[in-house]
C-alpha cells in the first residue's frame, strides 16, 4: 500500500532584524539604519561610541562609531585597523575614485542614495582609518 503524505510548509520564520554590522555596511535605507543604531545605543549626535560587544563589518572588526543626522542625511563614521583596509575594500567591493572633491575608495548602494567611502590604501596612515557611510532618506 502506497500512501501519499501531503506536506504543508512550515510557517515562515520572522525575518531577523538587521544587525549593527549590516547597518554599517551601508546597504539599509536611512530610516532602518537609524533604528538599528538606536537599538544599540548609538544616537546621531556626533559623539563617539566605543562598542562593548565586538562588531564586524564585511568581516573586519570596527573600533568606534560616530553618527550624525542633518536634514534628510544620516552619516556614520567608524574606524578600522589600517592594516585591514585592503581586505575591507575588497570585501565591500569598493572602487577607486578621483575627482574635484578628492580621491579614495567608494561604492554606491540603493540607487545611489547610500555611499560607502574609505581612503586610498596608499594614503592611509596611522593605526586606524575612518570609513564613512552616508545615507539619504527617501523623499515622498
Amino acid at each position: 500500500m502506497l500512501s501519499l503524505v501531503l506536506l504543508t510548509p512550515a510557517p515562515a520564520a520572522a525575518a531577523a532584524p538587521p544587525s549593527l554590522g549590516t547597518a554599517l555596511e551601508c546597504g539599509l535605507p536611512a530610516d532602518k539604519a537609524l533604528a538599528v543604531l538606536r537599538e544599540h545605543g548609538i544616537e546621531p549626535d556626533q559623539k563617539r561610541a566605543v562598542l562593548a560587544t565586538p562588531v564586524t563589518v564585511y568581516g573586519i572588526p570596527i573600533q568606534s562609531i560616530t553618527a550624525w543626522k542633518l536634514g534628510n542625511m544620516l552619516g556614520v563614521t567608524y574606524t578600522i585597523s589600517t592594516a585591514a583596509l585592503p581586505e575591507f575594500a575588497k570585501a565591500a567591493g569598493l572602487k577607486e575614485w578621483d575627482d574635484e572633491d578628492g580621491a579614495g575608495l567608494g561604492r554606491a548602494f540603493l540607487n545611489e542614495r547610500n555611499g560607502l567611502t574609505a581612503p586610498h590604501v596608499a594614503d592611509a596612515t596611522g593605526d586606524v582609518v575612518e570609513i564613512d557611510c552616508g545615507m539619504r532618506e527617501r523623499t515622498p
